[in-house]
């Protein structure tokens, strides 16, 4: 189920059901308003319409990501996973009392489990990046499987993980626009549609849905830097590239079932 027009997302694999990322009120921050300023262009779902959930998942500690407001609209005890820059922004709040690190997979000999669904964290392989990285989702019964990469991934990278097994990925989860920041603000943060059609290549994608791809109300110095293209026609871009992934188009609060 899509949360926001941007990358907050519900997933149900089997009874289980996991959010990513959410950003469900008011606008991101970073650093200060001057610096970066965002907020929605389309009403977001809010906390009372969402179903019992198993746990909240997030995968990057830009307030895109980590929105502190929203997190903390959900109750106390709800499980949260985080990864490792993230752990340490929400460890600040002591609010959550279930938090626990997603170490990155490349480190760790079993992955971590929420009830029978598999989480593993893929941390970027480049010095510094903490924005092209990845999370990967195996239900142990259904073996439905769901990869997020909310601002694209290292393709190389992906090349012989033992933990794909060559399988056909279910769902990605990926940005097809191009944003990019001078060099010294982080370069390119969304890698745009040609590094995901490598990945739904490399991961034999069935479905895919576009993330961050939102056409956000942006505010602050970040904003006048910025350089962006976002791609429209995905099926014509799909066909172009002989690819055979389905890719529905989802509204707020539309669910697609695998």
């Amino acid at each position: 189920m899509r949360l926001n027009g941007d990358s907050s997302w519900l997933i149900q694999l089997n009874n289980t059901r996991l959010i990513l990322d959410p950003w469900l009120v008011g606008e991101q921050v970073d650093v200060a308003s001057w610096f970066n300023r965002q907020s929605h262009q389309d009403k977001c779902l809010t906390i009372r319409d969402l179903p019992p959930i198993d746990a909240i998942l997030i995968s990057h500690p830009f307030t895109d990501h980590c929105h502190e407001a929203t997190l903390k609209q959900f109750s106390a005890d709800t499980p949260i996973f985080a990864s490792p820059m993230a752990f340490k922004i929400i460890q600040k709040w002591r609010y959550f009392t279930h938090l626990q690190v997603l170490n990155p997979s490349a480190k760790v000999l079993k992955p971590l489990l929420i009830k029978d669904i598999e989480i593993h964290f893929f941390a970027a392989n480049h010095w510094l990046d903490l924005t092209h990285q990845a999370l990967f989702l195996r239900a142990k019964a259904s073996q439905k499987t769901v990869f997020y990469a909310p601002h694209g991934y290292w393709v190389k990278d992906l090349k012989n993980n033992q933990l794909l097994d060559n399988q056909a990925i279910d769902l990605v989860l990926c940005t097809f626009s191009w944003y990019k920041l001078p060099w010294y603000l982080g370069g390119v943060v969304n890698f745009g549609a040609h590094n995901t059609l490598q990945l739904l290549k490399q991961l034999q994608a069935k479905f895919a849905l576009a993330t961050h791809d939102e056409h956000k109300i942006a505010r602050g110095l970040v904003a006048r830097l910025a350089q962006t293209e976002y791609t429209n026609n995905l099926d014509k871009l799909l066909a172009d590239n002989q690819l055979l992934t389905q890719i529905p188009k989802l509204e707020i609060g539309q669910v697609i079932e695998l």
